[in-house]
């Protein structure tokens, strides 16, 4: 019979143990709720909202065998700190602090709702230099949501001018995305 400690655990169960409930400080200060698990390379999750707080833990669940998920409520909601300023700048300087506190110089982002905009957001304002670009974003209700005309001007005028393998046909509006 062998004893607990040297037992073979499965990958779920490794998972399950590792998991992680750690704080991140944004560069303000304000403390924000991280919960990290699994192995493997970095996937941070990104919540819908604003106003809600992480709803992604079954998701994670699903990932941990294949990445290391971080999952994080965003300020104000949740087990964060509720303390303002609010608003996209500081919602996407709280995402580089999660990035750069949890996830290392290079990670995944995997996102729903508002935190899809917030992630699209951050991916246009922290381009990696010298790295391939490959972001892709997919609606399954593309025909009821649209991007606000600003950011519609903005993320099409970063896809024209990056240099990594993004290029070609962008299109903005209610079918952006790379032409085929």
């Amino acid at each position: 019979m062998t004893s607990p400690e040297l037992e073979v655990k499965s990958p779920r169960e490794t998972a399950i143990l590792s998991t992680v409930d750690r704080g991140v400080h944004g560069d303000d200060g304000c403390r924000l709720w991280a919960e990290q698990a699994g192995t493997g390379a970095p996937l941070v999750l990104c919540h819908g909202g604003p106003g809600l707080w992480d709803y992604l833990a079954p998701v994670a669940r699903l990932l941990e065998a294949h990445a290391r998920t971080i999952r994080w409520d965003q300020r104000g909601c949740g087990r964060s700190q509720r303390r303002g300023p609010y608003g996209i700048a500081r919602s996407v300087a709280d995402l580089d602090a999660v990035r750069d506190q949890l996830a290392g110089p290079r990670t995944a982002l995997l996102s729903h709702s508002w935190g899809a905009h917030l992630a699209l957001r951050y991916a246009i304002e922290h381009p990696e230099p010298g790295q391939p670009s490959d972001l892709r974003v997919r609606d399954p209700h593309r025909r009821r949501s649209r991007l606000a005309p600003a950011l519609q001007a903005e993320s099409a005028a970063a896809a024209r001018a990056s240099s990594g393998p993004v290029g070609g046909a962008w299109r903005a509006g209610p079918h952006a995305g790379r032409g085929t």
